[in-house]
């Protein structure tokens, strides 16, 4: 008769194998396709409205990072407004910013918020992704995602609504076929607030920095700009 003793090692309990679980979406990637839409294009509109204000408020205080970040010895610089401004995108605007923290911190080694300078940099460039389908999207029909490959045998009654890419985003809108992309006031109440909360961490960013350039250079000193 074999041993049942814990030293055979037939005999140990088998660990049970776990169903493979898809990836947790990472908070700046793309929501799966809804279930429902939006029962009002006004409050879809609004939805809209609301988040790609967030997003600029988000934008324009990047550019008052990047003037503390080049003129640490100015509360404000009109010239690094003028010059953020005109770079066209915003992947530009932040690669200027970026490049400025790197010079500042490579010039005042005693800060000690590099990482989150560097992490909410790069939190931005991965939601500016989203910013951009929210903001170059149009109001449509919503669709359930089985409509594609049956529309006649898919009832869309009552009508709803989502945004979809415009018919000038190429291919995240191939003809006859499902956008890459569809997002009801839901998904983008969600991004909305996402922007938000960066804008907070931006907000604490800049006041450290700014408590830092105090802390290094007399107020005396420092000027308000031309």
């Amino acid at each position: 008769m074999p041993s049942f003793s814990r030293e055979n090692p037939e005999h140990k309990p088998k660990k049970l194998k776990t169903p493979n679980q898809p990836p947790a979406l990472k908070p700046w990637e793309s929501r799966p396709w809804p279930t429902k839409g939006t029962p009002s294009q006004m409050d879809l509109h609004t939805a809209v409205g609301i988040a790609v204000d967030r997003w600029e408020r988000l934008d324009g205080s990047f550019g008052t990072l990047f003037a503390l970040t080049t003129s640490p010895r100015q509360i404000w610089s009109m010239e690094a407004s003028y010059v953020y401004s005109a770079i066209r995108t915003f992947e530009g605007r932040l690669a200027l910013v970026r490049a400025s923290g790197e010079g500042y911190f490579a010039t005042h080694p005693t800060a000690t918020f590099q990482d989150t300078f560097r992490k909410v940099c790069g939190e931005a460039l991965n939601f500016a992704g989203r910013r951009n389908e929210i903001a170059h999207s149009v109001v449509e029909f919503f669709r359930p995602v089985d409509w594609f490959e049956n529309p006649s045998e898919i009832n869309i009654y009552p009508l709803t609504f989502s945004i979809w890419p415009s018919n000038s985003s190429g291919d995240k809108r191939p003809y006859k076929a499902r956008p890459s992309y569809t997002y009801t006031s839901v998904e983008i109440d969600y991004f909305s607030d996402q922007f938000h909360l960066l804008f907070v961490k931006l907000l604490d960013l800049i006041m450290s920095v700014d408590r830092h350039n105090a802390s290094l250079y007399d107020r005396g000193e420092r000027q308000v700009g031309p």
